[in-house]
């Protein structure tokens, strides 16, 4: 009887810990919560934050949005300004990968949110925020979006 227990319970551990290997999405980092959605961001206005988005650029205009749209979507229409960031040869190479148009990568950010309803940020003033990036947690793979043309 101890043995059927005992297995029982070693196959409840063995599919907890699928359960929790399987969960792909980066929720926490340093303690931190990665916040997916723009009306979250009003809170953290000049505060150190951790943001997972979508980094989008065609030539020297970018952005950066977050994953999960709602009511704040548009109000957080991120400039990445890379400063203060090092990065690595493989974050080289994907960032110069970018250029150019209709691409996009996901990424997850560390940095602190700057928002001043008077200034306009990025190229010609593009943008309505600006993410003073630390520390690049994630770079996603650059995807690269066909431009669809109509039919004559």
């Amino acid at each position: 009887m101890k043995k059927i227990y005992f297995k029982i319970c070693i196959f409840g551990i063995l599919i907890s810990m699928i359960m929790v290997s399987c969960k792909s999405k980066l929720n926490y980092y340093q303690n931190r919560k990665v916040i997916k959605e723009a009306c979250e961001l009003n809170f953290h206005i000049k505060d150190t934050v951790v943001v997972g988005g979508i980094y989008s650029n065609c030539m020297e205009y970018s952005s950066f949005n977050l994953i999960e749209k709602d009511n704040c979507y548009d109000k957080f229409d991120m400039h990445l300004n890379f400063d203060k960031v090092t990065f690595t040869q493989e974050q080289r190479i994907r960032y110069y990968e970018m250029q150019g148009c209709m691409k996009s990568m996901k990424m997850i950010l560390k940095g602190v949110l700057i928002q001043d309803e008077k200034s306009e940020y990025g190229h010609l003033g593009s943008n309505n925020s600006e993410l003073e990036v630390l520390e690049i947690v994630y770079f996603g793979k650059v995807k690269s979006s066909k431009i669809k043309t109509p039919k004559i």
